[in-house]
């Protein structure tokens, strides 16, 4: 399907009566700059419009204020205030650009809502913004082995660790296994391997180029529910040897801990190997897995970084995830939040009116806890740091082949890094708090909540919160935080003094986009979904021309007239917020229609990866090759991914159900 930005825009603005003089200026922008002036240029002048409100006037937001893909062509001013936008600019700020004693809401929400609705749109990244984004990755890794840290603060957080969170200082290793046990994580997972030999030669943050080894070398295969997985030995009472294993080779442990074996070593050898079925064994001496960092599109400003983990890691540090997630809830009585942003919203919204809350947001959040600094914290917590020990991945493998040995705690996709993040987060501003205005822990702990690094703060404690999250190596994002004016964001609503000015923002995150000039193409097993679903969401929102205008192209790619549908009818057809009125037959029955119905696709046969891979390795001989051969042609080893495909089906439905 393709669609014209520049159509596209003008039914946007037609939705919101901009005026003429506007439009043409950015329908022409369109035309000469291409999508950059929707994903890139108008976001950037809706962070300028947040700015000004926080600061009270919109010409100490950016004097020299220019609009371009690299530092604008200047925009006409006429007093205080740009040329264009003018009809809601002066509802918001007077001629000279200070902000007006009662601001219009309405206005607010009608120019962000033109500004940033193309904001999130998941265009393809260019190389240069993926080398660039891998540069920066490993910059952040170097600034977080150098960080300076305030040890000193860090000790007290251990302190207050082990005096206010006992249920997570004094938890052992089995004490987690009962409460969760291991299991897959939501996407695909890591299958790298770094050899032994190279390990000693790396330092923190420098990464080396370095072939790594995509043959998948196992650790023993234990049965867990009755499936195979590859797993650690050394947790007793988690995992049983897989039938048919000799007793005689799980004797064979010098390696011991606390909790039991870890791994199977020859006696006379010395040798670490893994056994995948009778007689047939793995080495496992000269190999360390490795995550690999994938960058995704994301928005304009470039592609998201993900991490991939390895399997056999990823399964365990998503039990501790299941564990530390409702023990955090518990002992902060909600003050950490993993699941509900009910309560965020809520007081952002409070705090846009009262100014009592302040909210923070964090630069690199995920990426800037230092591993270091975790380990000190929980070196008094038997079982988080045992876990950190077995379950953490030490090294990295980026796109272009570079290996580095990571300094942070963990990336996106590892278990260990939403919740640890947030705990670090909550004890750091917490003892901030209570060193600033010398009041009891728990009294402290009534002003700070935490939601991932959506930060949520009593006003009057902002900086000390800045200060203290810096002694910890973080960063506070200053451009979107909130404590001064009538606006606030936090976990998905945005506020101005009481009214919700949250923009809706196209996505399409599970289509397949390609730009070329001012035509967008939206391709995938996802495509129509994604575009109907979207419609929906604007007219819930009080949109008309442009879902019209997404409608109409639906229809003309499938040569139909689709239904009109409401409630939450799983068809594909226009949504409407009242029931659509159709027809009775003479016998009182109402009629079918023909409508196109999304299915899930599956594969036949499909299973898991890994225990296709048990199976495969019970029947093979000693040979890797036949091995490689089952895991599919060489660029695609490594690449494991559950189906994420749609197909659709033409049904005849009865128009009642279309009015559910």
């Amino acid at each position: 399907m393709d669609f014209s930005l520049v159509t596209w825009f003008e039914r946007l603005a037609t939705d919101f009566s901009l005026d003429p003089l506007t439009v043409k200026y950015c329908t022409n922008r369109i035309k000469n700059e291409g999508a950059v002036f929707l994903t890139s240029v108008l976001p950037s002048f809706g962070k300028v419009l947040l700015y000004a409100l926080e600061t009270g006037s919109f010409r100490s937001s950016r004097d020299d204020l220019r609009f371009g893909p690299k530092g604008f062509t200047s925009i006409q001013k006429q007093g205080g205030l740009l040329k264009y936008f003018r009809g809601y600019l002066m509802q918001i700020f007077s001629v000279d650009g200070t902000l007006l004693e009662n601001p219009c809401p309405v206005a607010i929400y009608a120019l962000r809502q033109i500004c940033e609705y193309f904001y999130k749109l998941a265009v393809p990244f260019s190389e240069e913004q993926l080398q660039e984004s891998e540069n920066n990755f490993v910059a952040t890794e170097k600034e977080v082995a150098d960080a300076p840290l305030d040890w000193q603060f860090v000790d007290q957080l251990r302190k207050d660790l082990l005096n206010n969170y006992k249920d997570v200082a004094n938890v052992n290793i089995n004490q987690i296994f009962d409460a969760a046990k291991p299991r897959a994580g939501p996407g695909t997972y890591s299958t790298r391997f770094l050899h032994r030999t190279d390990i000693g030669k790396m330092r923190v943050a420098e990464p080396v180029i370095r072939p790594v080894s995509r043959i998948r070398l196992e650790r023993p295969f234990f049965e867990r529910r009755g499936h195979y997985s590859p797993v650690d030995l050394s947790v007793e009472g988690v995992y049983k040897p897989y039938p048919g294993c000799p007793k005689r080779i799980l004797r064979r442990y010098t390696h011991k801990s606390e909790h039991g074996p870890k791994f199977i070593i020859e006696p006379k050898t010395g040798v670490r190997f893994a056994t995948v079925g009778r007689g047939l064994r793995t080495c496992l001496t000269a190999v360390e897995p490795v995550s690999e960092v994938l960058f995704v599109p994301k928005d304009s400003r470039g592609p998201r970084v993900i991490v991939r983990e390895p399997y056999d890691l990823l399964i365990h540090q998503m039990a501790f995830q299941d564990w530390l997630i409702p023990v955090l809830e518990k002992s902060t009585h909600g003050h950490i939040q993993f699941l509900d942003q009910t309560k965020f919203r809520e007081l952002a919204r409070e705090g846009s009116l009262n100014g009592k809350w302040a909210t923070l947001d964090l630069k690199e959040a995920s990426d800037r806890v230092s591993y270091r600094l975790i380990k000190h914290l929980f070196k008094d917590c038997p079982g988080v740091r045992e876990f950190l020990f077995r379950y953490r991945t030490h090294f990295t493998c980026l796109p272009s082949g570079q290996v580095l040995r990571l300094a942070k705690l963990s990336g996106m996709g590892s278990g260990f890094t939403f919740p640890l993040m947030s705990l670090l987060i909550h004890l750091s501003i917490v003892r901030g708090i209570v060193n600033h205005a010398h009041i009891s822990y728990k009294e402290a702990a009534k002003h700070v909540f935490v939601y991932g690094d959506d930060i949520i703060v009593s006003s009057r404690y902002r900086t000390v919160a800045e200060q203290s999250l810096q002694k910890v190596g973080l960063k506070v994002n200053i451009s979107k935080s909130y404590s001064s004016g009538g606006f606030r964001e936090s976990c998905g609503g945005d506020y101005f003094h009481g009214n919700d000015v949250t923009p809706v923002r196209l996505r399409l995150s599970s289509a397949e986009l390609f730009v070329s000039g001012t035509a967008l193409s939206v391709k995938g097993s996802f495509d129509l979904l994604s575009i109907e679903r979207h419609a929906r969401e604007l007219v819930r929102a009080g949109f008309s021309r442009v879902p019209d205008y997404l409608y109409g192209v639906l229809e003309r790619c499938l040569r139909v007239t689709l239904p009109k549908v409401a409630g939450e009818s799983p068809v594909l057809g226009r949504y409407t917020m009242s029931t659509p009125n159709y027809p009775m037959d003479e016998t009182g029955a109402y009629g079918e229609i023909r409508a196109l119905l999304p299915v899930a696709k599956t594969f036949e046969g499909y299973e898991d990866p890994y225990v296709f891979l048990a199976k495969s390795l019970g029947r093979q001989v000693p040979s890797f090759k036949p091995l490689l051969e089952t895991l599919g042609p060489p660029k695609d080893r490594g690449l494991y991914a559950m189906p994420r495909t749609v197909r659709y089906r033409w049904t005849d439905l009865s128009a009642f159900r279309l009015m559910g």
